[in-house]
């Protein structure tokens, strides 16, 4: 018995990952998913009285891979959470003795193996960032990273750098709260490539989201239009010899959320918003989960500036007692 196909390093969960073993007779065959850094089971099927069998290992690893942004300072953060390592066993069910396991794979979220050393994202290159705002890059070295942050203002230009010990997959955080009074920030990561941000002033009412998106990375962009906000409340009413009484009651916050005129390019970077799996509104503590309850998104529309309109709503609904 041995694995004839098994998938290249680096392959992207969002698409197939292939995995084929093969026996000179027919036989019941158990084939595990492991962790190959805990030895942990992360999935496992039977094939029935066969010579080969095959399956895509893409749907059960991706319910294994949850990540979220982190709050900090500027710097790299841990990207374990980002990727899975795995390697598969074959056995036969009736001579568990008899086994074979292929090699560990790195599996990364997204839709595509990385070409080489670059910057995963879904957004430009050229961004705009509020005064006291973060992001978040997503990088993938071949060789142990290092970038270069530059803040220009009207007066200085100061730099610093930083390190991670690690090739694969990186995460970066920006937080230009480590640059008063930058006009411009350059973040160079090398041969990944260079992302340069215009600081330009807050909006007290502009709401910041983040969101996984199609290349794995986590975006981020502040809408700086509430075009409406609500407080949704669920009651449940019991009706007796007095009246209606309102015995309990949940409720959530909902708004909608307007983007400024952006080219074509961001506004469809943006429409990812609406099936990404998770999103969150960012917060001066940490990092909400919302709902997009949005469908539909207009990203071009022929003859005019178009912006992106979509309905968010929190995914905690808060509980409301009455005596």
């Amino acid at each position: 018995m041995q694995f004839s196909l098994i998938p290249p390093e680096n392959s992207p969960l969002g698409g197939a990952i292939r995995y084929e073993v093969r026996h000179n007779t027919a036989e019941d065959i158990d084939v595990q998913l492991l962790d190959a850094t805990t030895g942990v089971t992360l999935a496992a099927k039977r094939f029935a009285s066969v010579t080969s069998a095959g399956f895509d290992a893409a749907p059960a690893l991706r319910r294994c891979l949850r990540y979220a942004p982190e709050a900090g300072a500027t710097g790299f953060l841990s990207a374990a959470d980002r990727h899975l390592k795995v390697t598969a066993r074959a056995l036969l069910t009736n001579h568990q003795d008899i086994a074979e396991t292929a090699d560990i794979r790195t599996f990364l979220p997204g839709t595509r193996i990385p070409e080489g050393s670059e910057i995963l994202t879904s957004m430009p290159l050229g961004r705009l960032i509020p005064e006291g705002a973060c992001d978040e890059l997503t990088l993938f070295s071949e060789e142990k990273c290092s970038l270069t942050v530059s803040a220009v203002s009207a007066v200085s230009v100061t730099a610093e750098n930083y390190a991670s010990p690690n090739s694969g997959l990186q995460v970066f955080r920006l937080d230009t709260r480590d640059f008063p009074g930058a006009e411009t920030i350059l973040v160079d990561a090398g041969a990944c490539g260079t992302v340069s941000y215009t600081v330009v002033p807050a909006r007290e009412e502009a709401v910041r989201l983040a969101w996984r998106s199609r290349e794995g990375s986590i975006e981020h962009y502040s809408f700086p239009i509430v075009g409406s906000a609500t407080h949704h409340t669920d009651k449940v009413r019991a009706e007796g010899a007095d009246g209606v009484v309102v015995t309990a009651a949940k409720s959530d916050f909902r708004a909608r959320l307007v983007s400024a005129y952006e080219s074509r390019g961001v506004l469809e970077a943006l429409a990812g918003i609406i099936d990404a799996p998770e999103v969150w509104i960012v917060k001066e503590e940490g990092y909400e989960p919302v709902d997009v309850t949005t469908d539909e998104a207009t990203i071009h529309r022929h003859g005019t500036m178009s912006c992106l309109e979509i309905d968010i709503r929190s995914t905690r609904k808060n509980a409301i007692t009455w005596n």
